[in-house]
């Protein structure tokens, strides 16, 4: 069950309401300011497998003066027989991205928050906006950790259809969340799966009947016979001619990267992305 708990929020979020908004154009916050989130997911990863699961409290300051991200986490355990430290990762220098002033996307190759432990290789992505955090490192040279919070989403997507050769820009936004059973939604705007198809602004696709499974790096989805919904304003209906068959999807927190896949009225529709917006969008 502290799997599943810890599961998510796989992938990523639909925050559609305030993603899809103007608030990517606010201005960049003069001083430093720090947001709380109450709890992210941990996972560590040793040669390969899944070794521990947690979770663990934190703060993101963001300081624009200097551009750059520091993290504090609270209660943090990378290993069974660790007990839960206060540890900082800070002056991680960030990027955003042409249209998006409140998402960061920060590095460093080497920290040392505290005696006895060496952080290396830490790439992450915080958007304090929408309480959304995931971030990638090494502990020691041992511990792979990669930390998530309860919501994902994702920016432009690559959408490759059956019909065309070329790939097609979309934008794409997940939503997993987890308590005692597996709840969220794939929402996807402005999306034609073929040539005659009318371009629908908006569709959810329920994840209730998606088996989620942790990797070592993420998760994996799949499900089959999924009855999608077309959104209009407030409205919701369900297109049960479009019923989609053969799903899978992966996420994967250390490369930050998405894959999404399924068939959709005899039309085999592939998508893939970045969990955070590209530095040049």
């Amino acid at each position: 069950m502290k799997k599943l708990l810890s599961l998510l929020a796989v992938m990523a979020m639909l925050m559609g309401f305030t993603a899809c908004g103007d608030d990517n154009n606010e201005p960049l916050a003069p001083t430093s300011s720090t947001t709380s989130i109450e709890s992210l997911n941990v996972k560590t990863v040793t040669a390969g497998n899944v070794s521990n699961e947690s979770s663990c409290a934190t703060d993101i300051t963001v300081d624009p003066s200097k551009g750059t991200v520091s993290l504090t986490f609270k209660g943090i355990s990378f290993s069974s027989r660790m007990p839960a430290v206060t540890f900082s990762l800070e002056g991680m220098k960030y990027t955003t991205g042409k249209n998006s002033r409140t998402e960061y996307h920060f590095t460093a190759s080497t920290l040392t928050p505290m005696p006895g432990y060496t952080v290396t290789n830490v790439d992450g992505y915080a958007n304090p906006k929408d309480g959304v955090l995931y971030v990638s490192y090494v502990v020691n040279n041992t511990w792979t950790v990669n930390i998530s919070s309860q919501l994902y989403y994702s920016a432009l997507s690559d959408g490759k259809f059956s019909y065309s050769t070329t790939n097609e820009k979309y934008i794409t936004y997940f939503l997993y969340q987890a308590n005692s059973a597996w709840k969220g939604d794939i929402k996807m705007f402005n999306i034609q799966f073929a040539p005659q198809m009318p371009t629908l602004k908006q569709i959810r696709i329920p994840l209730a009947g998606v088996t989620i499974t942790p990797t070592a790096t993420g998760y994996s989805m799949s499900g089959t016979d999924i009855v999608p919904y077309y959104t209009t304003g407030t409205t919701e209906a369900p297109m049960k001619d479009r019923t989609i068959t053969d799903l899978t999807g992966s996420v994967d927190l250390v490369t930050k990267k998405y894959t999404l896949q399924f068939t959709c009225f005899g039309l085999t529709v592939s998508y893939n992305g970045s969990l955070y917006y590209p530095a040049n969008n």
